[in-house]
């Protein structure tokens, strides 16, 4: 029978427990695993996990693994992410993945 996580340790613990359990990452759920606040699980994860801001045409923006981020478009990705690094105000962008690559 399954049973499901209900604490770990570290950040790199809770991703592994959100993507066997949600096959995503789910700050929401890391955060309640781990008890580190969802900026605290970013800041530990940088460089493991990336904010994925949808195309030019979408809203959607959630973060990803490495692997899920580089699978895509990235001359498209890289394209956005300078775009909002000149456009918006650094507040909106601390969080882009732009730093990293």
């Amino acid at each position: 029978a399954h049973v499901p996580i209900t604490r770990v340790d570290t950040a790199s613990e809770a991703l592994a427990a959100s993507m066997g359990e949600k096959a995503r990452v789910d700050l929401t759920y890391m955060s309640e695993l781990t008890g580190m606040s969802e900026e605290t699980l970013k800041t530990e994860l940088e460089g493991v996990i990336f904010l994925n801001v949808g195309g030019a045409e979408s809203q959607d923006k959630a973060y990803v693994t490495a692997d899920e981020y580089l699978s895509d478009n990235i001359r498209e990705k890289l394209t956005l992410h300078w775009f909002l690094y000149c456009f918006l105000p650094m507040k909106t962008v601390c969080d882009s993945p732009h730093r990293a690559l």
